[in-house]
């Protein structure tokens, strides 16, 4: 049975967990650098933040291409905004709102 991991962007520090869950078949998330609510941010510094995360978890599916990379996005605090949609929407993200 595979899963989609929700992550934050601190991959970094668990590589080898991360790589076990890519290797085991689980799709990964993206789930922001932070884990706090970016509602209030404009378009351009959540698309800043969303890039930054994406980053974060490219090493670990490098075998995805970049669309099936960016498939899923779940927003910390499960709290979205129309700004954030309209860049999910433009970047590819289906958002996955679930707790």
């Amino acid at each position: 049975v595979s899963a989609r991991s929700s992550i934050l962007a601190k991959a970094r520090d668990c590589a080898g967990l991360m790589r076990r869950i890519v290797a085991a078949g689980h799709e990964l998330c993206n789930h922001m650098p932070h884990d706090r609510s970016y509602a209030l941010l404009g378009e351009p510094a959540f698309a800043a933040d969303l890039r930054a995360a994406e980053e974060s978890l490219a090493p670990y599916q490098p075998q995805l291409p970049p669309p099936s990379a960016r498939t899923w996005f779940r927003p910390p605090m499960g709290a979205m905004s129309c700004a954030m949609a309209r860049v999910l929407q433009r970047e590819g993200y289906s958002p996955l709102l679930v707790d």
